[in-house]
C-alpha cells in the first residue's frame, strides 16, 4: 500500500484526545507507512508529541463555541493538497469545514450536523456503540471493531527530564507504585466521569497493592478498601488511621489490639477543606510521612 497522508480532528477535550490515540494507532498497525497529523488546540500541542504515531500537531486556537470562519479558512488554504485522506471524530459542523475547505478527497466521520456534502465518506454508529468512544474511533478507519484490542490502549511517551523535575518537586519515590486518581472536569459535571466510577476504581486497588504503598508511613487516610491483618502487618511505621467515612467495619481491630500497634480513629471527610485541616492536625502531632490512599467523597 502506498504511503497515506492523513490529517485527525479530535475532539479538543483532553480526554477525547488520549482517546484518540487509539484510532492512530490502528492506523499505523494497519498501514505503518502513513504519515498523521493531528489538528488541536496549543495547550494540546505537548500532550500529541508525545504519540509515537503522530507526525506533528497542525495547531488551531478557537474556543469550543466559536466558529471563527475565516481563521479556519486561513488554515485550510494553508494545507491545501498535503492530505490524501482526514477522519473527524467530532459531529460538529464546525469540526469538519477545514477539510472540506481544504478539498481534501476523503473526509471520513459521522453524519453529525446533517454533514452531508462536507463528509463524503459516512460511518454509521447505534447508540451502543456511540457510549464506547475508543471503540467508535479506531472503527473510523477500517472495519468496524467489536473489542478493543489491547495494543491499541492509549500510551503516551515519557518525558524522564519532566519526571525527575516533579519526583523532585513533590519528593515521590520512584521505587513506589504513583496512582492519580482526577476526578475534575473543565466543562463541569456534565463532563465528568461519575463519582461512583471512580469509587469502583479505587476499589480495585487489591490488599497486595495497599501492601505495596503503604510501607514505612506513619498516617494512613483511607477510603472503604479492607485494611486487612497482612496489610496492618506490613505497616511496620504506622500509628494513625483515619477513615473517609463513618465506621471501622474494614479494619482488622482485632489485629490492632493484639498488636497495640495503632490507634483507629473514626473521621469523616465531607469536603477537601475539612480533610486538608485534619491533615494539618496530624501532621501537628506527628511530623512523619503521611499517605492519602482514597478520597472517595469530596
Amino acid at each position: 500500500m502506498s504511503k497515506s497522508k492523513l490529517l485527525i480532528i479530535p475532539q479538543n477535550w483532553l480526554g477525547d484526545i488520549v482517546m484518540s490515540q487509539t484510532l492512530l494507532k490502528k492506523i499505523k498497525f494497519e498501514n505503518p507507512d502513513t504519515s498523521i497529523d493531528i489538528l488541536v488546540n496549543s495547550q494540546f500541542k505537548g500532550l500529541v508529541k508525545r504519540m509515537p504515531e503522530v507526525n506533528k500537531p497542525i495547531i488551531l486556537d478557537c474556543g469550543h463555541k466559536e466558529l471563527n470562519f475565516f481563521k479556519r479558512l486561513n488554515l485550510a488554504k494553508k494545507i491545501k493538497g498535503n492530505y490524501d485522506r482526514s477522519i473527524i471524530l467530532s459531529r460538529s459542523m464546525k469540526s469538519a469545514l477545514i477539510p472540506y475547505l481544504a478539498k481534501i478527497p476523503i473526509r471520513t466521520g459521522e453524519l453529525g450536523e446533517s454533514r452531508y456534502i462536507i463528509i463524503n465518506d459516512l460511518k454509521k454508529f447505534n447508540k451502543d456503540d456511540r457510549r464506547n468512544t475508543a471503540l467508535r474511533y479506531v472503527s473510523m478507519f477500517s472495519k468496524k471493531e467489536e473489542t478493543l484490542d489491547e495494543k491499541y490502549f492509549p500510551s503516551l511517551q515519557s518525558d524522564s527530564k519532566n519526571i525527575k523535575i516533579l519526583f523532585e518537586k513533590y519528593k515521590l519515590n520512584f521505587e513506589k507504585k504513583i496512582i492519580i486518581f482526577a476526578p475534575g472536569a473543565a466543562f463541569g459535571p456534565s463532563k465528568m466521569w461519575p463519582v461512583e466510577k471512580f469509587r469502583e476504581l479505587g476499589k480495585k486497588l487489591n490488599e497486595e497493592e495497599l501492601i505495596d504503598l503503604i510501607g514505612d508511613y506513619d498516617v494512613l487516610i483511607a477510603g472503604t478498601e479492607p485494611i486487612t491483618r497482612k496489610v496492618l502487618n506490613s505497616a511496620t511505621s504506622l500509628k494513625l488511621i483515619s477513615r473517609v467515612g463513618i465506621g471501622l467495619d474494614n479494619i482488622d481491630l482485632v489485629f490492632v489490639d493484639e498488636a497495640r500497634c495503632i490507634r483507629p480513629e473514626s473521621l469523616e471527610i465531607q469536603n477537601l477543606e475539612t480533610c486538608i485541616k485534619s491533615v494539618a492536625s496530624v501532621k501537628d502531632v506527628l511530623p512523619h510521612k503521611l499517605i492519602i490512599f482514597l478520597f472517595v467523597r469530596i
